[in-house]
């Protein structure tokens, strides 16, 4: 991929005084995208944490963590993944659980090591038919034997991911309470892929309208 990029600033001397001068320049954009973080291959749960309640429902959460693991095992990064359900039949029965460390969660269902989603922000706007999720979150892999961040390596937090769509539904579609969850699910999903890609090397190409991956 190029870019086009206007350069200007330099000057030239012309009878004592300085004419700035533009000129075109031809700027490469890899059409790969390098992994953030190589991890191993080994029994790996995902957590959704939202313990602020910012997505409109349990759903969502679930699809998130799952596809993040779907995505992972497509592209053979890893490819043993803690069932989703087994995350939430944890959270369901423990009261306590948002008091949990991901350390203990981690041993609780024998995974080796957690990526963790932690969704910061949620919001839907709609304006006249068009649909507009957008979702912020942060992603962090921690090792659960150490209790130690392996990724981000210089910020504890989370690596900040966000994705915003925009959809526009036809006259006589039922823009009601279901198209709203059905908007979040996608923005979800799209979340979950570009979490997924920070831990894999991935081609530009891929964002093309033809990708259809977390539109399902």
């Amino acid at each position: 991929m190029v870019i086009r990029v206007l350069c200007l600033g330099l000057c030239v001397m012309l009878q004592g005084g300085c004419v700035a001068v533009g000129w075109v320049a031809d700027v490469a954009i890899p059409k790969t995208v390098e992994a953030e973080f190589k991890p191993k291959d080994q029994i790996t749960a995902v957590l959704v944490d939202d313990f602020g309640d910012r997505l409109p429902n349990l759903r969502v959460m679930g699809e998130i963590a799952a596809h993040v693991g779907a995505e992972l095992k497509d592209q053979q990064v890893i490819t043993q993944f803690i069932d989703p359900r087994t995350m939430y039949d944890l959270k369901l029965n423990n009261k306590d659980f948002k008091k949990w460390s991901v350390k203990k969660i981690g041993e609780s269902v024998g995974a080796k090591q957690v990526i963790v989603v932690m969704i910061e922000e949620f919001e839907m706007k709609v304006t006249e038919g068009v649909y507009k999720p957008r979702i912020k979150a942060r992603v962090r892999m921690v090792d659960v034997a150490t209790g130690n961040v392996l990724y981000p390596a210089k910020d504890s937090y989370g690596k900040l991911v966000q994705v915003e769509m925009d959809h526009t539904f036809t006259a006589g579609t039922d823009v009601s309470k279901t198209a709203e969850q059905v908007m979040a699910r996608r923005v979800g999903q799209r979340l979950a892929l570009a979490s997924a890609r920070l831990f894999y090397k991935w081609d530009r190409n891929d964002d093309k309208p033809g990708d259809k991956r977390g539109l399902n």
